[in-house]
């Protein structure tokens, strides 16, 4: 099945509401009156099955277009509520073949009618679960939409939750640096996925030379004097926990000595990173302990007597959290649901990766004024594994079993943070960052909610709301736009076993040349209903592979010259220059006739270049002007000759 259209209950509209088509086998319509329910159908003489993807995946593509003001993102927000059921009363059309299944959502339906276009069993009242993806590139400040939302608003609002509590590079949080290394470390956790790869083929960017790579800290209510004030963290683990902090504030202050040489310093500058890295994990461990712990009771050593003997031993604190990651008993279901594997694992490997770093060879690998790493890309990777390892097991820690033993987990997005890459020399353009905020946001919610583990329900149909999208984007990706976003959901949903469906809006007539005109809904303000029907005059009647600038004129409700308002306004003022001085036989203003040349000569659009000159000889023949005017029509012809050898 198919979503084909969806009915949004609006007293403001006559009939009680208005209808939305996608694009399906028909066109529907509902109308409320006279204590009935009227629905109706039309068949659509253009559709075709599978039309943008014959494996079944993407099963329709829809455009919202209008002008300004018209209220595409409003009409947006209208079906997300009903889709959801968020205090909007609607209904949605679903089609198999000629079968039409009818989904109420809220809606008191009297006495329904069905009218034209019905055959036996053709209608049916249904009930079909659909998820809903939102996004949009503006930072417009709007509400969250219902369902998933991957807009910028929103994530702007996840990338500075923990703001107050945390630190970049062991420093006090820059808000521009956090979101860019948000942003970055969607973009190149995506550009190391399986599902980049055509989007990586197709615009031919993401990589760098080097990855500069700063770590995140995550503050607990800790002094240097008394050390940690716990509140849920189990007790068995208070006293070696706050010792263990004490003893890498320590040997960090035992680093503090004064080096003879730029070498020795670089080798004092990698004990001392170690040892702020070694503090950044542990924070971030304690602050999940401390994270609404109801098992404050339940911790303890496996065997005291081996505590007791290694301590003996007089430890260094990197040893201690080692021993307490691999020695303790935790009995929340498992007995060790902390990640200690996972610690450990990116532990070594960022120890091991500095000890391997030298001073003459590679010592802009580690930069400790700005207290960053930088990797390669094969490094980077590695590192990244691992991170995204010890991310999903933090997550882990509050496993719930459910009474039919799957497990769910709840998100702890505001602990996510730990590894923080960015490119090192490249700068992004702005349209490669709108391309890759639209990719990487759709992956990095669904790897963190559904793929690396369940947080929200996996539905078995998504709608795809983009919210113009190809903001931003050149006219060439436009020209991509569209195929790209399908060839990308085509490989990404189907991994994910889901059906997808895409609605965007958009102010672009290229993108829009890749929709059937029976696929895309017109907003028109002065229609009295808004939504223009099918078989409204106001209704463009062409979009599907047209001439772009009949695009403009007509299914963006252009009607004037499609040139800016500024060059409009220079012919005007050429236009009544030489009607007002045509009857004044020879007596003008010199300045003024050479300043109308000039401004003819501006003009690239041949034809009415050539009818302008004409016009303007009428007051006054200048033979250079005209030869001039003869010249650039040639180039003009010229290029047209050069162009299709």
């Amino acid at each position: 099945m198919r979503l084909v259209a969806v009915f949004i209950e609006d007293h403001n509209y006559n009939f009680g509401g208005y209808t939305l088509n996608f694009g399906g086998n028909f066109y529907y319509d509902l109308k409320f009156g006279d204590g009935s329910t009227r629905i109706s159908r039309k068949r659509n003489e253009n559709y075709i099955n599978n039309f943008f993807d014959n494996t079944n995946t993407v099963l329709n593509v829809s455009a919202i277009v209008g002008e300004n003001g018209s209220g595409k993102t409003t009409t947006i927000y209208d079906v997300l509520k009903v889709l959801n059921e968020d205090f909007k009363p609607g209904c949605a059309f679903w089609e198999k073949g000629d079968t039409c299944y009818f989904n109420p959502y809220n809606l008191n339906i009297p006495n329904v009618v069905l009218e034209g276009g019905w055959g036996s069993d053709s209608f049916q009242q249904t009930h079909k679960d659909v998820g809903t993806i939102y996004f949009s590139p503006y930072l417009d400040h709007k509400k969250d939409a219902t369902g998933i939302d991957i807009s910028a608003d929103r994530y702007l609002r996840e990338d500075l939750v923990n703001i107050d509590s945390t630190y970049d590079a062991n420093s006090k949080v820059v808000i521009s640096e956090r979101l860019k290394r948000a942003d970055y470390r969607r973009f190149i956790n995506f550009q190391k996925s399986d599902f980049s790869k055509e989007i990586k083929e197709k615009y031919g960017f993401l990589n760098d030379d080097l990855y500069r790579v700063v770590f995140t800290r995550h503050s607990i209510n800790a002094n240097t004097t008394d050390g940690i004030k716990f509140e849920d963290t189990p007790k068995d683990f208070q006293s070696f926990l706050n010792e263990l902090f004490l003893q890498i504030r320590k040997e960090y202050a035992s680093l503090n000595r004064h080096v003879a040489s730029d070498g020795q310093r670089y080798e004092l500058n990698k004990m001392q990173f170690k040892n702020i890295l070694l503090m950044d994990i542990f924070c971030l461990l304690i602050k999940l302990m401390e994270r609404h712990n109801i098992f404050i009771e339940e911790g303890h050593f496996n065997d005291e007597e081996e505590l007791n003997e290694f301590l003996k031993t007089e430890p260094d604190a990197l040893s201690k959290l080692k021993f307490w990651l691999n020695n303790y008993n935790y009995s929340k279901w498992d007995e060790l649901p902390l990640p200690n594997q996972e610690v450990i694992a990116i532990l070594d490997f960022l120890y091991n990766y500095i000890d391997n770093l030298t001073f003459s060879k590679n010592g802009n690998y580690l930069n400790w004024s700005s207290k960053s790493l930088f990797f390669d890309e094969e490094k980077l990777n590695e590192l990244l594994d691992l991170n995204e390892n010890l991310l999903v097991s933090l997550n882990k820690y509050y496993l719930q079993k459910g009474s039919d033993d799957r497990y769910d987990f709840q998100s702890i997005s505001d602990l996510q943070y730990f590894v923080n890459p960015e490119f090192a020399e490249r700068r992004l353009s702005s349209g490669e960052t709108a391309l890759l905020n639209l990719y990487s946001r759709i992956y990095d919610y669904f790897s963190r909610h559904v793929i690396n583990y369940q947080v929200v329900k996996k539905e078995s149909y998504y709608v795809l709301f983009l919210d113009e999208a190809d903001l931003g984007y050149h006219p060439s990706w436009k020209k991509s736009f569209v195929k790209s976003i399908i060839e990308f959901s085509v490989d990404f949903f189907k991994t994910l076993g889901s059906k997808v469906q895409i609605i965007f809006t958009t102010h672009d007539a290229i993108s829009l040349s890749d929709i059937p005109n029976s696929n895309v809904i017109y907003l028109h303000s002065s229609s009295p209903n808004r939504i223009l029907s099918n078989d409204s005059d106001l209704r463009p009647r062409t979009t599907f592979a047209a001439n772009v600038n009949d695009l403009l004129s007509h299914s963006f409700f252009l009607d004037d010259l499609l040139i800016g308002d500024f060059a409009n306004s220079k012919i005007e003022f050429v236009i009544k220059w030489i009607n007002d001085n045509r009857d004044k036989n020879g007596d003008f203003n010199s300045d003024e006739f050479n300043d109308v040349k000039k401004v003819i000569s501006l003009i690239e659009e041949p034809v009415l270049r050539n009818k302008l000159a004409e016009m303007l000889s009428d007051i006054e023949v200048d033979e250079e002007f005209i030869r001039k005017m003869i010249e650039k029509q040639s180039d003009y012809l010229r290029a047209i000759l050069k162009k299709n050898k």
